[in-house]
């Protein structure tokens, strides 16, 4: 007798929100970008491969990465 594996998923349905379509476009762009920097990071042809911190991942989105237009634009938990 085999095992079985069972996935399953929760689907939310919104209204359309011009709001909630451009936090989804820059969450997903900044997502990206820390992926990218991740990977280039640990690409087997760099000779300083090393995994990235959160500290250092956090200030690349922030200034360097075409000035961080992704992340200041992202609402944050501290902005009323």
């Amino acid at each position: 007798m085999g095992v079985k594996t069972v996935t399953r998923t929760e689907q939310i349905w919104l209204s359309p929100n011009n709001d909630i379509c451009t936090l989804c476009h820059l969450s997903k762009n900044l997502y990206n970008q820390a992926n990218y920097i991740i990977k280039r990071n640990l690409d087997s042809d760099n000779p300083d491969r090393k995994w990235v911190r959160y500290g250092d991942l956090d200030r690349w989105c922030n200034i360097r990465w075409r000035s961080g237009i992704n992340y200041e634009r992202m609402a944050s938990a501290t902005n009323d």
